[in-house]
């Protein structure tokens, strides 16, 4: 329990301080995601962005598959799941995350991207929650690792509804 609380209170200064705009959307009630032993991490979709440039059609998935492969090592690295399962389908009594890169810009040497995506319960295959966010003025190299963190953090402050 306090291990949870302290969780929660670093995650609420971690997105208080520089992650605004970037966070779960509930769907009703805060449904504290510390109920679920399992996350499935589904692959992402990077196939169907909208891209600017067609020299950069290859970048969306490659950040998709990057951002899937993170987004895993870190929830594995946090212990905040008793079991982590990276897959397209979900299985009982957890939680399945997948998300979407929508649009991907380049800008002066940076890029910008939108994703969208949704966090589900397996059981009811009911959406908990909801996300949409950018990363702006990002090198191509950094892209799937800032998903990553803004997603893990979200999930980290999900962990408590308080």
């Amino acid at each position: 329990m306090k291990k949870n609380i302290l969780i929660g209170i670093f995650s609420m200064f971690l997105l208080g301080s520089g992650c605004a705009g970037r966070y779960l959307t509930p769907i009703s009630k805060c449904q504290p995601l510390s109920a679920y032993k399992t996350i499935v991490i589904t692959p992402f979709d990077g196939d169907s962005a909208q891209i600017e440039e067609l020299k950069y059609i290859h970048l969306p998935p490659y950040i998709a598959r990057g951002a899937t492969e993170k987004l895993k090592d870190q929830v594995e690295f946090y212990y905040l799941f008793t079991k982590v399962v990276q897959s397209p389908d979900c299985v009982d009594q957890a939680i399945r995350i997948e998300g979407k890169i929508v649009n991907l810009d380049h800008a002066k040497r940076t890029f910008h991207v939108k994703v969208r995506g949704r966090i589900v319960d397996c059981r009811s295959n009911q959406p908990l929650y909801l996300f949409e966010f950018e990363e702006k003025d990002s090198e191509s190299t950094r892209l799937s690792g800032q998903i990553a963190d803004t997603l893990l953090e979200a999930i980290k402050a999900r962990l408590t509804c308080q």
